[in-house]
Parts: structure tokens; C-alpha cells; sequence
């Protein structure tokens, strides 16, 4: 369903006068500048929309944070953390000043075969983060770096070992990079099976997350955890929904 349906509109008015769940929301994002497609965030939108987040009470909070959570079985209401796909280059020109404005931490997961080059995908190529930028943005404390495969294929279309090989060498390039554990990992494309959330597991992996909207809780599976895309040009209507329950 188109998001300027009416009836979607509907149904997030709707959904607004309900109790806020015991649940929290992961949002995410692939680039923050002035493009005309389905991935890029317009940066005047993306600060409205951490303004929002700031205004209206929300916790944002790291993946350490959450998995710290879900070990507790205990999610408080309003939280949210900020994920980025890929490690597109304006995620540092455009999206970590907003971030440092709003002092917000966020994971950029990062597809490493394509650190400081060009990523190929269905909306054109787009340049990526360099490793200096990357080291800039781990060292202010509030991005964390975690692995998007190497690749980025379908691992839908992957044996095991291949899934699991694509996580090893993704997740082992950054761990030695930054000198730090990344235990933290989201499906390209979000197309996953059984079989790929093992080799995730099997690579070190401790949560993964979907392209499955709706929010997370103690019982949301570990390996296949929600996350809710944001696209451009959303109603703020719509945004104030998704930061409440989860995309519809």
C-alpha cells in the first residue's frame, strides 16, 4: 500500500489513539541528500525528523543498548535506535552533522567490498564512505560500524557457508579495521531464510535485523529483529505512526 493512500492515512490516525505499546522501533535509512529516489532522505526531512524524535520524548539507543534490553526482557516504551544501510558516503556528508546535532547514536551497517568506492544499486551508483570517514565517525562515539556482508548479495540465493562466509569477511575486515567486536548485522535487501540466520549465528552474529516492519520486544526473534524503512517525503503523520507502533 502506497504511503499517500488515503486509507493509510487513515489507519495511522487511527492507530494514534491507542495506548503506546511496551515495544520499541528500529528505523531505517540508505542515503541522506537531495536524490529523487526511494532511498535518499531528504537532509532538511532527516533533521525534522530527529527534531521530532527529540521533541516528543523518544530514547535513542545504540545496538549494545538494545540487545542489553532484550537480555533483560524489558523494552521500555519510546525507544528507537537508527540504522543506515550500505555505508553510502552521505551518511558522513549529510546525515552525521544531524546526528551530532542531535547528539543520537546510529549504526551504518556497511556492505565492505565497496569502502571508498562506488556502490552499484537499483537506483544508480553511489559513492562510498571512505575509511578515514569511517574512522572520523567511530571515534566521536556515536556511529557504530557493523557488517552488511561484503558483497552484498541476495543471501537468499546463497548455500550456508557461502551466507556465512560473506558475514565472516565483512564482520572480520571491520572488526580489524576498528579494532572493536561487531556482533551486530543486517540482511542486504532484507531477503533471508532459516538457513541464513544460522550462518549469521554460525559467523558470530548476535542480532540481525529484517526489513519486516512493526516493533521489537523480549520475544522478537534475535536473528530476524523488525525494522522500519523511512522514506522520502513521508507525511509527518505517517513518521509520528511509525516511531509509535512501526510502519503499517
Amino acid at each position: 500500500m502506497n504511503w499517500k493512500s488515503p486509507v493509510k492515512s487513515a489507519l495511522y490516525r487511527a492507530r494514534s489513539l491507542l495506548p503506546a505499546p511496551a515495544a520499541g522501533v528500529v528505523l531505517m535509512y540508505h542515503s541522506i541528500g537531495d536524490g529523487s529516489d526511494l532511498m535518499t532522505v531528504a537532509p532538511a526531512e532527516f533533521d525534522w525528523q530527529l527534531g521530532e524524535i527529540s521533541s516528543s520524548g523518544y530514547c535513542v539507543v545504540t545496538l549494545a543498548e538494545l540487545e542489553r534490553m532484550l537480555d533483560k526482557r524489558a523494552v521500555p516504551p519510546k525507544t528507537v535506535a537508527l540504522t543506515f544501510d550500505d555505508g553510502r558516503k552521505d551518511n558522513y556528508t549529510n546525515a552525521f552533522p544531524v546526528l551530532k546535532k542531535y547528539r543520537m547514536p546510529a549504526t551504518i551497517f556497511v556492505a565492505t567490498d565497496y569502502i571508498g568506492g562506488m556502490f552499484r544499486g537499483s537506483y544508480g551508483d553511489a559513492p562510498m564512505l571512505s575509511a578515514g570517514e569511517m574512522h572520523e565517525m567511530h571515534g566521536s562515539g556515536l556511529i557504530d560500524l557493523e557488517p552488511h556482508t561484503a558483497s552484498h548479495p541476495n543471501m537468499k540465493k546463497l548455500s550456508f557457508e557461502e551466507a556465512r562466509e560473506e558475514v565472516v569477511r565483512s564482520k572480520e575486515f571491520l572488526e580489524n579495521m576498528l579494532a572493536k567486536e561487531c556482533a551486530y548485522f543486517a540482511y542486504p535487501h532484507g531477503k533471508f531464510t532459516g538457513e541464513t540466520q544460522e550462518a549469521a549465528k554460525a559467523a558470530g552474529i548476535r542480532l540481525a535485523f529484517s526489513v519486516v516492519p512493526g516493533t521489537f520486544d523480549a520475544g522478537s526473534p534475535r536473528l530476524a529483529l523488525p525494522r522500519n524503512n523511512v522514506d522520502p517525503g513521508m507525511p509527518s503523520a505517517h513518521f509520528r505512526g511509525i516511531l509509535e507502533r512501526g510502519r503499517i
